[in-house]
């Protein structure tokens, strides 16, 4: 399953999420999974709840990436631009949100 890293830059923090897309033969997808800073789970909820991801004072920043990277997770946007993404280290940048995506690891 190849995996992707997301990030944003707001003011000094960078903030990162890890994702999974595993796709079928047609391209669709078969399965997905997010690390929640411990484990991976596919439900991208517990992502949100994990709050080692950033200090107390930056939670409203991280609430703003977690928006937008939810925004193109359900718009599809995300996952057909991740499926674009064929060699490590090549990358994508949502302009409008200001997500970066990069293939870190390969099928």
């Amino acid at each position: 399953m190849p995996e992707f890293k997301l990030s944003k830059e707001a003011g000094t923090k960078k903030f990162e999420l890890s994702m999974a897309i595993d796709y079928d033969e047609d391209g669709n997808i078969e399965a997905q999974e997010f690390y929640d800073g411990v484990d991976w789970s596919d439900n991208p909820a517990d992502i949100r709840l994990n709050t080692s991801y950033c200090d107390e004072d930056e939670q409203d920043e991280w609430n703003l990436f977690f928006n937008d990277f939810m925004h193109l997770l359900e718009s599809h946007e995300l996952t057909e631009k991740a499926k674009t993404l064929k060699e490590v280290d090549d990358s994508y940048y949502f302009v409008e949100e200001c997500i970066e995506i990069v293939l870190t690891e390969e099928d």
